[in-house]
């Protein structure tokens, strides 16, 4: 099971909060949530009174007051609400959005390491579904709570004004009902955790049957796969059930406590108007005092309403931290990038492992020097891949030290390195878009005159120029339109695009059929020149065109010479594919 997303903070709601910028916008939206339900108490307790007025015989100049009264908590109650919502889905939205680039800062920072193990659906629901969960919180939830506790305090002061009883009644309801969350939280959290977890596979599966159709229909597993889709559903469906049922719990006890609240004020209010009147409490006053206590008790009801899915809205702001709050993997201290002498890539004694303790390179020393092409051969989990990835900078090495141009790659600022290298992985990986735009990718502004000239270099230009709309035709998702070597021509020419000087080609000929591989090698002799260019290969001819060779078997260099010389002494990497 891959491990659940959670980070390590304690108040997860106020620290997806605090990270919000538009500070004025959501100053705007607890005034206006303040000025709504403040005014909805005005008007309840002014209509309250009004009718207990005209039972006590008061005059029309008093009745007419406590009208005005009324409309004038009318007014502020619709003026305050619209307010309220504008503004709090004006700045819940932006926040959103915010809250989604940091999830891509995170994965930027992340990848690959902290990726490893992590199905795409599953982040995508944090991408997606936590973040929206959490528009509850700050259009909903934090403003009503906010005026809730404001409303209830100027409640509870003119209640204390007309009966103390009354006050203390009201003020011991509203911390009952205000405490319940806090009390079914611990019961709930996990329960919570488990269920965005269970969403978070869920959409998982369901992603991954979408991309694998044609494969599960060839094999015949269609049926096996909807098994399991149908399985995560019951698992998230038991888990919604047992949510849903903590919650309907706290939303009774809420009812009940709200209820006997304010039948508890009526009757000490009838009470005290049926004795004459003792303590100053009239039939107005008291129908105002009874009107006041269900109305201030709104709010706070509401906000308990919406904190029942306080278990759910911070196992999503976990997830979503989790991700926005990861350290980068390596440290980009490097306040000024060095200039390179040159372009020439050195190993000395390069010692790493993914794992403490559990190294995968050992001592491993070569040199690639400007314009030569040396291939990196070896039995799958040499290390090949892993020389790679560490000559971009995904991870640092443990001991020893790799540089370009005789400085080590940690002087260089990451985003400097990676002007520097360019990488065409085994699999190319298109967006669904033109080919033009997939092109232009790592070179934004390049002419169209440029995407041609780099699609000839790369041997694509023949077969983009047949396709119906040329350079504007779009590729599918992932280029599911073009056949794999003509993928794998255009991650050439999108790096050729970037212009690096360093060139990383990670087994780009091993899907390729004999018609794709010669278009490649051709690329390949116009891709070399004048680059230092590190071919990750286990094909003959990708070896033979190698200016020199380096042979990997478990993490250390056991031969380097010449492609030829070594293919015929039976390279590891001819044997073991």
């Amino acid at each position: 099971m891959n491990p659940t997303f959670r980070s390590g903070s304690r108040r997860p709601l106020l620290d997806v909060l605090r990270r919000a910028g538009n500070r004025g916008l959501y100053a705007v939206t607890l005034i206006g949530a303040v000025a709504q339900y403040a005014g909805a108490v005005v008007a309840a307790a002014a209509g309250g009174w009004v009718v207990g007025a005209a039972g006590d015989g008061r005059s029309v100049a008093d009745l007419r007051a406590g009208g005005l009264a009324l409309l004038a908590g009318f007014v502020a109650a619709t003026t305050g609400q619209w307010v309220n919502l504008h503004y709090a889905h004006a700045f819940a939205w932006r926040h959103q959005a915010g809250l989604r680039l940091g999830v891509y800062d995170g994965l930027e920072r992340s990848t690959p390491h902290r990726l490893q193990g992590r199905r795409t659906g599953e982040v995508a629901a944090v991408t997606m579904a936590d973040v929206e969960l959490l528009e509850q919180f700050f259009a909903h939830l934090a403003p009503t709570a906010f005026a809730a506790a404001l409303v209830s305090a100027a409640s509870a002061v003119a209640l204390a004004t007309i009966s103390p009883l009354v006050a203390i009644v009201f003020a011991v309801g509203v911390l009952a009902v205000s405490v319940l969350p806090a009390l079914f939280a611990r019961w709930a959290d996990a329960r919570a955790t488990d269920l965005r977890a269970s969403l978070g596979v869920l959409n998982a599966d369901v992603v991954d049957g979408v991309r694998g159709m044609t494969e599960l229909l060839l094999a015949r597993r269609v049926d096996s796969w909807s098994d399991r889709v149908a399985a995560s559903t019951r698992r998230y469906i038991s888990l919604q059930r047992r949510q849903a049922r903590a919650e309907g719990a706290q939303t009774a006890v809420t009812d009940l406590l709200t209820a006997a609240t304010v039948i508890l004020t009526l009757m000490i209010v009838v009470t005290a108007a049926a004795g004459t009147g003792s303590g100053g409490v009239t039939i107005a006053t008291g129908a105002l005092a009874v009107m006041l206590v269900a109305g201030a008790l709104r709010p706070v009801v509401e906000s308990t309403a919406i904190a029942a899915s306080l278990a759910p809205l911070r196992a999503s702001a976990h997830r979503v931290l989790a991700l926005i709050e990861q350290p980068a993997v390596v440290p980009d201290t490097a306040a000024v990038s060095p200039k390179a002498a040159d372009s020439s890539v050195a190993f000395d004694g390069v010692v790493f492992g993914y794992e403490a303790d559990r190294p995968v390179l050992h001592d491993v020393t070569f040199t690639v020097r400007p314009g030569e092409m040396v291939a990196l051969v070896g039995p799958s989990g040499a290390g090949k891949s892993t020389c790679a990835n560490l000559l971009l900078r995904h991870w640092d090495v443990d001991t020893g030290s790799i540089t370009i141009g005789g400085h080590d790659l940690r002087d260089y600022r990451l985003e400097d390195l990676r002007r520097l290298v360019g990488v065409v992985p085994q699999d190319v990986h298109l967006f669904d878009a033109s080919v033009a735009d997939n092109l232009r990718l790592g070179a934004p502004d390049a002419t169209d005159d440029d995407l041609v000239a780099a699609a000839r270099a790369a041997s694509a230009h023949t077969f983009v120029a047949a396709l119906p709309q040329g350079y504007a035709t779009h590729v599918g998702e992932n280029g599911a339109r073009l056949s794999g070597g003509e993928r794998q021509r255009l991650g050439i020419a999108r790096a050729l695009l970037r212009d690096t000087p360093i060139l990383i080609l990670d087994e780009a000929a091993s899907n390729l059929d004999a018609e794709n591989e010669r278009a490649l090698q051709t690329a390949l002799r116009t891709v070399r020149r004048g680059r230092t260019t590190i071919v990750i290969a286990h094909r003959p001819a990708t070896i033979r065109a190698a200016d020199r060779v380096v042979v990997l078997r478990e993490g250390t260099v056991v031969e380097q010479g010449q492609g030829a010389d070594l293919l015929a002494g039976g390279v590891p990497a001819a044997r073991h594919g």
